[in-house]
């Protein structure tokens, strides 16, 4: 098993030398590092062409601009299916402990993706994690996702920095097509994909990575206008009836199947992202469900 850590950046020259020290320090070393730059105007490239010379394990791919998803296209050739992919913004800060605590999980083979929390931190003089542990709390497996993602729109998935995956899941997941549609917030092409998918991921509540606040941060503290909503939720339509024509599946999945994966989940997760059995019953099949249940074909 081969780890990689994967990192997209567009004009954050600024923050990348931190990004690249958190990343190379690790205490369980990456056997590579992957910097994708997508044409940035800035002194990115100078940045880490230097960073480049001094270190061997760091592979840096300079391309035209394209948004996030292109990077991760980008990043294909370099990655084998028998890879951990820890993906990372160029922005953002791993402590140093992250992999070698990240690792166990997947060579125990439980996992094709997961996610973890977030620490937030703005200004230079915030401390930075001394470790990536946070109080100790039990992982969370999330063995089928995919009903739930199709009726509710369920995510089950954390911001870029927070995700890892396996290359093979990485391969399935990519190239996708639309490629313009997620010029930002392309982890809403891993979330959702990975779950139609039917991969099997892991939330992992007991380990942080550094989430930098700024003011080019292009999602995080933004009210979405109107027509922004509308627009994604285009885009999230594409992204649906791609992946679920690829798994041959139904983009619209039953009340009973969404129901049996509701109750693979733990209370607590459900209760603290307020994931409710009520909106799975809300809209297309829940009168046949409830007429059935009151008919005794469903318990």
């Amino acid at each position: 098993m081969r780890s990689i850590c994967l990192i997209n950046n567009y004009n954050y020259g600024r923050f990348l030398k931190e990004c690249l020290t958190g990343v190379l320090a690790q205490t369980s070393a990456f056997d590579a590092v992957i910097v994708v730059d997508d044409g940035s105007t800035d002194d990115s490239r100078s940045v880490l062409e230097d960073l480049h010379a001094r270190h061997n394990s760091l592979e840096v791919v300079f391309k035209p601009n394209g948004g996030q998803l292109s990077c991760f296209h980008a990043a294909l050739p370099y990655v084998r299916d028998d890879d951990v992919v820890v993906l990372c913004d160029a922005d953002d800060v791993l402590p140093t402990d992250y992999l070698e605590r990240l690792l166990p999980r997947y060579a125990a083979g439980a996992t094709d993706l997961s996610y973890c929390e977030t620490s937030e931190f703005s200004a230079p003089s915030d401390p930075r994690l001394a470790t990536a542990l946070s109080p100790a709390q039990e992982d969370v497996a999330l063995p089928c996702t995919s009903a739930l993602a199709r009726r509710c729109k369920w995510w089950f998935c954390g911001p870029t920095t927070c995700i890892a995956l396996t290359g093979r899941l990485y391969r399935e997941l990519f190239p996708y097509p639309f490629e313009a549609d997620w010029r930002i917030r392309a982890d809403d092409v891993i979330g959702f994909g990975a779950s139609l998918l039917g991969a099997r991921k892991l939330y992992i509540p007991s380990l942080r990575i550094g989430y930098r606040v700024h003011g080019a941060n292009h999602h995080f503290g933004r009210t979405q206008s109107p027509q922004s909503k509308v627009q994604r939720n285009h885009r999230l339509e594409r992204l649906f009836g791609w992946y679920c024509s690829r798994q041959h599946i139904s983009t619209e999945a039953s009340v009973r199947v969404a129901l049996a994966e509701y109750r693979l989940l733990p209370a607590a997760f459900t209760t603290r992202f307020n994931l409710q059995e009520s909106k799975i019953l809300r809209g297309p099949g829940r009168l046949l469900f409830k007429l059935k249940r009151v008919l005794g074909l469903r318990k």
